[in-house]
């Protein structure tokens, strides 16, 4: 029997607090609210993956409106000293695509992720860029500072502070004053990537706990693969 390793949103499953971030007005919350009450889930438009190991790719495979939307934000990274470790792909299906650029900075304890994602929706296309800056704990807890839009509560072992519209520069000053009060551990490139896989994997067991991740039905799947966003360099 065919079993889909992807997994779906379930609105239905979040709090009030985060529909209404995720949601872009009163209407649409209200609409999102009658499901939640009813018990009666969207249906689902991208499907994702718990993956077991991050999927690389060169700067250059990665879509031209990725490349372009992160360039700007690499070249601030790396004015701030921070090195280009890796680009990977977030594994998706559907009419949506999604990337991050990892860096690293120089004394080891800060990684800036720098994420892209495009989804088609029916009201045309949904784009979301930004920077997280994080640093690991003892504990392998982490603390990080973003200028990502606040939408889904955090895991409890992940410290955020979200500083909306802020550029590198301000996120790096308001992280390293954060990280006064810490221990942050130092990585090493092969340290990094596993502990990127990490956080990814244990968000993704955290989100699936409390179901917000519902595994795809076979027939979900097919029909969410039909979807594209059309082929791009």
């Amino acid at each position: 029997m065919f079993v889909s390793t992807f997994y779906k949103p379930d609105i239905i499953k979040l709090t009030n607090a985060e529909l209404r971030r995720i949601t872009p007005n009163w209407v649409v919350y209200g609409v999102a609210r009658l499901h939640k009450l009813l018990n009666w889930p969207f249906r689902p438009i991208i499907g994702f993956r718990r993956s077991d190991a991050l999927d690389f790719l060169e700067f250059d495979e990665m879509s031209r409106s990725a490349r372009r939307a992160l360039r700007d934000t690499i070249d601030e990274c790396e004015d701030l000293g921070f090195r280009l470790e890796f680009c990977h792909a977030l594994e998706s299906i559907g009419a949506a695509e999604a990337y991050s650029v990892v860096l690293l900075s120089p004394d080891a304890q800060i990684w800036a992720a720098l994420l892209f994602t495009r989804v088609r929706i029916q009201a045309g296309e949904k784009t979301k860029r930004g920077c997280a800056l994080v640093s690991l704990r003892a504990d392998d807890s982490a603390v990080s500072t973003t200028n990502l839009t606040r939408e889904f509560d955090s895991p409890p072992w992940v410290d955020v502070q979200h500083l909306r519209g802020a550029d590198v520069d301000k996120l790096l000053a308001t992280h390293r004053e954060r990280l006064r009060a810490e221990s942050p551990r130092s990585l090493t490139s092969k340290e990094l990537i596993a502990a990127v896989l990490s956080l990814h994997q244990r968000g993704a067991d955290w989100n699936i706990a409390r179901g917000v991740w519902m595994p795809m039905t076979p027939e979900e799947e097919q029909r969410v693969r039909a979807r594209s966003l059309g082929d791009e360099d």
